[in-house]
């Protein structure tokens, strides 16, 4: 069965979220991280009120306190920003160069993006599979995956993959 099909940023926020949603440490790494943010935007939000209606307040917080403040709340942007950083180094931005191409056989797994690369993985190495409404996963390290959108497949070839995958064993 082969596949040829545009992947965007909204399938690689999709691929991601749920990979991170497969375990649990990377569900509580992501709970952390939203709490941990929150924490800090409240804790801006404190001084910045504290400190416009007590001005003796203002004035005892060091610039170093203030360049913290504002360096942490600046976390949550520069990740999305990374995200973005990562999906233009996967894919270079002309639109011909993110059709990218799947192939599953008895064999093995083929997955590549023309003219970019190109890889092979037999069924014996594909550690994991997983998939939801919007996207497929195929792990072929624990934490190095393939991701295909779901709704680039026919049912035919959802039938056709359920069966590879449980004809060679694969962890779902």
């Amino acid at each position: 069965m082969k596949i040829e099909c545009p992947l965007s940023f909204s399938d690689y926020k999709a691929a991601l979220k749920l990979h991170s949603r497969l375990s649990l440490l990377r569900r509580i790494n992501r709970i952390a991280l939203f709490v941990s943010s929150l924490i800090i935007y409240s804790i801006f939000g404190y001084v910045v009120i504290k400190s416009a209606v007590n001005h003796e307040f203002a004035s005892r917080i060091s610039a170093g306190t203030w360049i913290t403040f504002l360096s942490l709340s600046c976390l949550p942007l520069l990740h999305s920003w990374a995200l973005r950083r990562q999906f233009r180094n996967i894919f270079p931005p002309s639109p011909t160069s993110r059709i990218a191409y799947f192939e599953f056989c008895d064999d093995l797994v083929i997955s590549g993006i023309p003219g970019v690369s190109e890889g092979r993985y037999h069924w014996s190495s594909i550690v994991q599979f997983a998939q939801n409404e919007e996207i497929t996963l195929v792990y072929v390290k624990k934490s190095r995956f393939l991701f295909v959108p779901t709704h680039a497949f026919s049912a035919s070839q959802r039938i056709e993959l359920d069966e590879l995958i449980a004809r060679h064993g694969v962890k779902r």
